[in-house]
């Protein structure tokens, strides 16, 4: 088993066995930023409170091909990043609490088909 350490601008430590880990909560974008590469089995991803998560941020989600529920909540998300969710036809969760989606936006991620809260 491989353990990685990162270390973030706090000096928090991460451990992962990257190739196993399925869920994680990451509310530190900048450790987020440097894992994404190697976390494809993630199925469950937590990224609420993360006043760094941008819409450019979202390019980076679209390899993570297993996610089944993914929480964007109190970010700076908008609706101009949600189509880079599109790619993730496992995704079945989304939760988008206090970002800045319209009616329409809510609409038009009907089509993606997954189950939103």
């Amino acid at each position: 088993m491989m353990i990685d350490v990162v270390k973030d601008d706090t000096g928090l430590e991460v451990r992962a066995d990257q190739q196993r880990l399925q869920e994680s909560i990451l509310q530190n974008y900048s450790i987020w930023k440097f894992l994404v590469e190697d976390l494809r089995c993630l199925v469950l991803l937590n990224l609420s409170r993360n006043k760094q998560l941008t819409d450019a941020s979202l390019k980076s989600i679209t390899g993570l091909t297993q996610l089944v529920s993914l929480n964007l909540s109190t970010s700076q998300v908008t609706s101009e990043g949600l189509p880079h969710l599109k790619p993730l036809k496992k995704l079945k969760s989304l939760r988008l609490e206090s970002i800045k989606v319209t009616a329409n936006d809510i609409k038009q991620l009907q089509e993606f088909d997954f189950q939103m809260w």
